[in-house]
């Protein structure tokens, strides 16, 4: 079981990323901008778009004010067992 877990980890954790990664696109900013607006480094927001790492909730803040938008909204729908449950039904 704890392999499916950290499994399920590690996609919520990719799909959080490529989530984060589109809004930045989407709002015209570089990672290099990102990095200059949020404070987190640079090396940091490509681990976490690459879906490496998950950020602290700081930097969630962080990364949310600078896409003028909320934790809550860039975490819709990221939870990674949503997929687990439809699948056991």
């Amino acid at each position: 079981m704890t392999g499916d877990a950290d499994a399920e980890l590690a996609a919520g954790r990719t799909r959080l990323g490529a989530a984060l990664r589109a809004r930045r696109e989407d709002a015209g900013l570089t990672r290099r901008r990102m990095s200059e607006m949020t404070g987190v480094g640079y090396d940091s927001l490509f681990s976490i778009e690459a879906g490496r790492r998950l950020p602290n909730l700081s930097t969630l803040y962080k990364i949310s004010r600078a896409l003028d938008t909320t934790p809550r909204e860039l975490l819709a729908g990221i939870d990674p067992w949503d997929g687990a449950s439809a699948s056991s039904e």
